[in-house]
């Protein structure tokens, strides 16, 4: 005698794995997504601590001179001439016609700062670059935060598009470049830009070193709050 299963067997079985596949799939597809951010992130680090090294180079000057004697547009165009087919994205030129938002770490509206500025490029694979800290108040007064280096390493056509989450900074600082956060200051002396806590324009500002250095740092949002201990 053949044994064999009824229909509604098969049925059951059906259901049992389209539901584990319903609970799985989303969270291994934000799961890849995650790594493509990662993997996007250590890239435009690699490629910004070459370029500053070129740039000294190529000046025959300490980056960090450079840095004194040049504000955030010409900084933009000094950086940007080291991308190959690089846009200029200054006040969004590249994207005005569409309804692209930027959030902070904790979700509210990042408008223009002194860190997230005006002047952009969006590179040939389509990060965007933008740069920070030095330039002129509206009244004309200058101001020097030291210079910020923030990149969306997707785009800013994929989200999304928030601070500490694609998109990260880093700062010129003791004649190279690092990622903001950890021992590197880009906001506040405490530099606590990187938890559920700051409500403020700079939420996420601090969360570019632990990215880089915190495994499954995307999947655990809020660092400060659950995982401060293992600084």
């Amino acid at each position: 005698m053949k044994s064999g299963f009824t229909l509604a067997e098969v049925l059951i079985t059906i259901s049992i794995i389209g539901i584990v596949a319903a609970l799985t799939l989303p969270s291994l597809i934000q799961k890849k997504q995650n790594d493509v951010i990662i993997t996007s992130l250590k890239k435009s680090y690699s490629e910004l601590q070459n370029i500053t090294n070129l740039i000294s180079n190529d000046c025959g000057l300490d980056i960090t001179y450079i840095v004194e004697q040049n504000n955030d547009e010409q900084l933009k165009e000094i950086f940007m001439g080291y991308y190959d087919n690089a846009a200029d994205c200054t006040d969004n030129i590249c994207f005005a016609k569409q309804d692209i938002k930027y959030y902070t770490y904790t979700h509210s509206t990042l408008s223009t700062n002194v860190y997230f500025s005006r002047y952009r490029f969006i590179s040939k694979d389509g990060r965007l670059f933008i740069f920070g800290g030095r330039g002129t108040y509206p009244d004309g007064s200058d101001y020097n935060y030291g210079q910020i280096i923030t990149v969306d390493v997707n785009g800013p056509f994929k989200g999304p598009n928030a601070w500490g989450r694609d998109t990260f900074s880093f700062r010129i600082v003791d004649k190279q470049i690092k990622p903001c956060g950890g021992l590197t200051l880009c906001s506040n002396i405490y530099n606590y830009n990187c938890n559920s806590s700051d409500k403020t324009d700079y939420s996420g500002i601090g969360c570019a070193y632990y990215a880089l250095t915190k495994k499954d740092f995307l999947d655990k949002k809020y660092y400060y709050d659950r995982y401060a201990r293992e600084l």
